[in-house]
């Protein structure tokens, strides 16, 4: 069974590594890395998964561990998915998203990632990247979890990189909801 997001963690990173999968953690997993944490009931990953082979070996891999595929979204014939939905039958943290990353923020994202401690070595995407996954998402929840990542930043004298934010927002044309986010985080007036 598992009970938390590092037991999940831990297997999913290990199956990623089997198949040849370069990996970061995103989501709430990533944010309570660069901020206070809070409860989160799922792992989400953005991974690197440059054909439908390696698609395959991955979702063996994590077969073997226990996930059972529910969703598999996008993909053309030898194209892998754009999402991989994996659940566990039993646990707390039960769910597991895999983004293939296909873009170049998405990429950028995954080999700049940043090695971090989650109940053992992770790759996590950095502040910058994971502010703009988030005003991506767009969702109440999402646009929170930026601003406290921001505010954290702030407090702990180490803000966000904004030209690489501001260069992303831009080109998933989310640069509005950056722009509420640092009025409200108090980073602009």
């Amino acid at each position: 069974m598992v009970d938390d997001p590092f037991a999940l963690l831990r297997d999913a990173g290990a199956a990623c590594r089997e198949a040849g999968v370069a990996y970061a953690v995103i989501g709430a997993v990533a944010r309570n890395a660069w901020a206070s944490p809070r409860a989160t009931a799922d792992v989400d990953l953005a991974a690197v998964i440059p054909s439908r082979v390696v698609c395959d070996r991955l979702v063996a891999a994590l077969s073997a561990r226990g996930f059972v595929a529910v969703q598999v979204a996008g993909g053309e014939d030898d194209e892998p998915p754009d999402l991989l939905r994996l659940e566990r039958p039993t646990g707390v943290v039960r769910r597991l998203d895999v983004l293939v990353a296909k873009t170049a923020f998405e990429r950028e994202a995954v080999s700049s990632a940043v090695p971090f401690d989650l109940g053992g070595m992770h790759p996590v995407v950095g502040p910058e990247h994971l502010v703009v996954y988030k005003l991506i998402a767009g969702r109440p929840q999402d646009l929170e979890d930026a601003a406290e990542v921001v505010r954290t930043r702030a407090l702990d004298g180490r803000p966000i990189a904004e030209d690489v934010v501001r260069r992303w927002a831009a080109a998933w044309d989310v640069a509005d909801r950056l722009d509420e986010l640092l009025r409200r985080s108090g980073e602009r007036s």
